[in-house]
């Protein structure tokens, strides 16, 4: 079985064979990858206990998700876009409207926030914490909370103090009536924590499901 067809771009090295798409794989506790993971989010939040870290394994999200990466990469001249591994909560909204989703992460699924309507993600998981996914608990059970951990494709990433009324990022010097251009995404502080904020759907990839108690 092969991971991808001759059309669609490469997937991730850790991905396996999957026989659904999205399919959600545990990832075994004793692999660098679940480490890797345990240890990013441990690092701002210690208090997290995992009970399950799954791989999203989505073709059709990952294949718009590359199809952005490529182009922001040719606007900004480099021969990749800087992409960053963030956190992300989803709060009343069950994860899988994200990766089982048509569009993943959907910006029309999200109130105005401080740097206006984008799709938010977090450099700690201390601060997706606050907005992670509670689902009901068993009676006299621990509330067991959920939050995404995803690749965003931040490119040349505009630092901005906070603005409401953000649609999509600023336009860059040199931008022209003639020739826009605009930076990728916009980052900030809030609370102390560093955020960075995308204005299309496709520059974010849902990679990782993460169930934890604290």
């Amino acid at each position: 079985r092969q991971l991808s067809r001759p059309d669609s771009p490469p997937v991730p090295t850790e991905w396996t064979p999957q026989q659904t798409d999205p399919e959600l794989i545990q990832v075994g506790r004793l692999s660098q990858e679940y480490n890797s993971v345990v240890q990013m989010v441990k690092s701002s939040l210690p208090t997290a206990t995992l009970m399950k870290v799954e791989r999203i394994q989505s073709k059709h999200l990952w294949k718009k998700y590359c199809q952005t990466k490529d182009d922001i990469a040719k606007k900004i001249g480099t021969g990749q876009a800087p992409e960053m591994l963030l956190f992300h909560g989803t709060r009343d909204n069950p994860p899988e409207k994200i990766y089982c989703g048509e569009e993943g992460f959907d910006m029309r699924l999200s109130s105005d926030g401080l740097w206006g309507r984008a799709n938010y993600f977090a450099a700690d998981a201390r601060y997706s914490d606050a907005y992670s996914h509670r689902p009901p608990a068993p009676f006299g059970g621990t509330q067991i909370r959920q939050m995404v951990m995803a690749k965003v494709i931040i490119g040349d990433s505009k630092e901005m103090p906070q603005e409401r009324s953000l649609r999509r990022p600023p336009e860059k010097p040199g931008s022209s009536a003639n020739k826009e251009i605009r930076y990728d995404s916009v980052n900030g502080i809030t609370g102390g924590h560093r955020v960075y904020m995308v204005y299309k759907n496709s520059q974010a990839y849902p990679s990782y499901l993460l169930t934890y108690t604290t």
